[in-house]
């Protein structure tokens, strides 16, 4: 069986928004408890900043830069 852990948000619109899919409830627990702690979660504009580095350094990685990571495996983002 498999476990969810969601974000509600409610902008712009309620949003249950999909964090993670976990194989038994302790791991889905300890997820969720992380998650909430503070400094658990990065902000809106830290996950902005974090997802544009990423795709900065590993776009080619499939060689095409296309703005879209075809392979994200391949990139070993640091």
């Amino acid at each position: 069986m498999a476990y969810f852990v969601y974000k509600l948000t409610e902008r712009p619109l309620r949003l249950a928004e999909p964090l993670g899919e976990f194989a038994s409830y302790a791991e889905a627990s300890r997820f969720a408890k992380a998650q909430r702690a503070p400094g658990g979660m990065l902000s809106e504009t830290k996950q902005k900043l974090l997802a544009q580095a990423v795709l900065k350094q590993c776009d080619a990685a499939d060689g095409l830069a296309d703005g879209i990571l075809s392979h994200p495996r391949a990139c070993s983002f640091d």
